[in-house]
């Protein structure tokens, strides 16, 4: 049995519902015209988390995938996310609105991408963004907000272009390293001589333990400054492995943007995530989407289905 999760119709009837409510609000209230005896609504299953901040009025919607538990716990940490707010601005690979958990760490080029002694750096975590403040006096770097993060930017040799990576080490002592390998390491499209992103390639705990992160980096026809997630491994035995699928053809509301000075275009949504363990399928998500306008200028994410590890639905 299917079961789909329509997320998108969901917060179409949230929005209805609050309309509703809205217009009725400067009604006078008139007893006689309500039944006190209100039958019970049968209980409905929901998936996820839905929550409306009062400030700044967003509403948001998480969803985490299941995946294999790894060893002394160590495993990704993989969300899928919306946020009413973000609807207007580029689509992403989930579509608008939408998004998939990220971790990198990119250069704020403060409006002046051919002069870098201005530039500051923002680490985003689990989708949380932290900017970054230089210590002179130990040559570490720390979020403006204490997160008990302490950040290195080191070099390397051979192994990218500008032979620079960074090193975040959380509070339990666990270890994140941003754009160490080439595919990880994303470039000025423009032509500028730095990186102006480092994507998070590895994650390891004080046992040893290790997660692999892998990207590709404009691999269809018509991106630009575009690196889209391949595939996760973990353990160290690199048995649980996470697989990462996108459309064959482009998309059509695909736009070309400048962000931080240098050119992007992402030509290709999201189409499914793989979950193997020992190379068996464990379970698979696959995304569908929507367009919302007649010029199909814009699309957003409609359904999501969960696949067993028969690859049929349920």
């Amino acid at each position: 049995m299917r079961l789909a999760m329509r997320f998108f119709l969901f917060s179409l009837i949230v929005v209805v519902l609050a309309s509703s409510l809205a217009l009725g609000a400067d009604d006078q209230y008139k007893p006689y015209l309500h039944k006190a005896n209100i039958p019970e609504h049968p209980k409905v299953k929901l998936y996820g988390q839905y929550q409306t901040n009062l400030f700044p009025g967003a509403a948001t919607y998480s969803y985490g995938l299941d995946v294999p538990k790894g060893t002394n716990g160590l495993q990704p940490l993989l969300s899928i996310f919306y946020n009413s707010q973000s609807m207007k601005q580029r689509p992403s690979i989930l579509g608008a609105g939408w998004s998939l958990t990220q971790n990198y760490l990119y250069r704020d080029v403060n409006f002046t991408p051919a002069n870098t002694s201005d530039d500051k750096f923002v680490l985003i975590l689990n989708g949380a963004s932290y900017n970054l403040l230089y210590s002179p006096s130990d040559g570490f770097y720390r979020t403006e907000t204490e997160s008990f993060i302490r950040i290195e930017n080191l070099t390397t040799t051979g192994t990218n272009a500008y032979n620079q990576y960074w090193l975040a080490t959380l509070k339990d002592g666990t270890q994140m390293r941003f754009g160490h390998n080439p595919d990880t390491e994303l470039v000025s499209s423009v032509g500028y001589p730095y990186a102006v992103k480092w994507w998070l390639d590895q994650i390891q705990d004080t046992h040893g333990n290790r997660i692999f992160y892998a990207y590709a980096e404009n691999p269809y026809t018509g991106d630009i400054g575009s690196t889209y997630i391949s595939s996760i491994t973990y353990n160290n035995d690199q048995k649980r492995t996470i697989e990462f699928s996108y459309e064959s053809t482009a998309r059509k509301d695909r736009r070309r943007v400048y962000e931080q000075g240098s050119l992007l275009e992402e030509s290709r949504r999201l189409t499914g995530i793989s979950i193997f363990f020992n190379q068996s399928l464990v379970r698979r998500y696959q995304f569908d989407y929507v367009y919302l306008n007649p010029e199909n200028s814009l699309s957003t994410l409609s359904a999501i289905s969960f696949f067993a590890k028969d690859n049929t639905s349920r």
